[in-house]
């Protein structure tokens, strides 16, 4: 059989390198697993075949003036421990399979297979105290311990948390993963609200799949910037434009929505725009990274369950 050198397989992972015009593309893979025989579609995109594949560790943007907070205080969970608890209440009383005693879907066909919990977290580990947004963002990460600040309805966590802020900002940036699943779909699965000194407020709904969706599957969706920690784990970036000329008072995440988990990582504020506007030139670099992501190198993910 002749063999192309431009595909390679590893495992369940399928390398192609493309030679096609940019644009959207489809190709097609033929899967085989005993008695199953199928040609899958992957559809993928070539936006700039001059650019270099770029690894999940980001680096500083010195364009971008955040600074992080340290809210290690209000940790209660890490993404080693998230599905290693058991969510036994509150449940309906009659039958109920909606979701696992781990917390994910009982339908959930991951990016690492069906049913899998695949948790990677070097990449937040090793930063020494600091991980880096694809757009050079800053988030405070420990190297050890409790790295998750939890809410859900569940019971293994509070529904809502509040976080003290102090002093004036323009922006703020939220570093979060989150736990959803088809039945949360286009409903409101969680909400921050920032409340300042004066009682006023300013709240961001989380909707699946529109800003908010599942760590462990592929991410969904496209208003917020995707941050992939791992192969297999992807956090997200809510960044919320802030009143200037008022003092804080505190951001609280609720949760919303049955089922759902939101695990906040980290929150960097930007106190005021650099006269370089240091905000657009974020939002640009989210723009920059979405393109970059679209190489000529194609990473097609089969199922543990199928073989190539």
């Amino acid at each position: 059989m002749k063999t192309n050198p431009n595909i390679s397989v590893n495992r369940n992972k399928l390398y192609a390198k493309v030679k096609s015009e940019s644009g959207n593309h489809t190709l097609f893979v033929r899967i085989k697993e005993d008695q199953y025989d199928a040609w899958l579609t992957a559809d993928f995109a070539v936006e700039d075949k001059t650019v270099p594949r770029k690894g999940i560790v980001a680096e500083k943007n010195t364009d971008c003036n955040f600074e992080p907070l340290d809210i290690s205080k209000y940790f209660n969970s890490s993404v080693m421990e998230l599905h290693t608890l058991e969510y036994r209440s509150p449940r309906p009383k009659g039958y109920s399979i909606g979701a696992r005693l781990n917390g994910r879907y009982a339908w959930d066909w991951n990016q690492g297979g069906h049913n899998a919990v695949q948790v990677d977290d070097i990449a937040l580990r090793q930063g020494e105290g600091m991980f880096y947004s694809p757009s050079g963002i800053g988030f405070s990460t420990p190297e050890k311990g409790a790295n998750l600040a939890c809410v859900s309805i569940w019971d293994n966590f509070p529904s809502i948390l509040e976080i003290p802020l102090k002093g004036k900002a323009a922006e703020l940036a939220l570093f979060f993963i989150g736990v959803t699943n088809p039945m949360q779909n286009s409903v409101e699965n969680a909400r921050f609200t920032v409340t300042y000194l004066d009682g006023s407020t300013k709240a961001v709904s989380l909707v699946h799949p529109v800003n908010f969706d599942d760590w462990l599957n592929a991410a969904l969706q496209t208003q917020n910037e995707t941050v992939y920690f791992s192969d297999y784990n992807h956090g997200m970036v809510q960044r919320i434009d802030l009143e200037p000329g008022k003092e804080l008072s505190e951001i609280s995440i609720e949760a919303i929505a049955n089922e759902v988990i939101v695990g906040l990582i980290g929150i960097s504020v930007l106190w005021r725009p650099s006269p370089s506007n240091s905000k657009s030139e974020c939002r640009s670099t989210v723009a920059d990274e979405t393109i970059k992501r679209k190489t000529q190198i194609l990473n097609f993910k089969t199922s543990n369950l199928f073989r190539i």
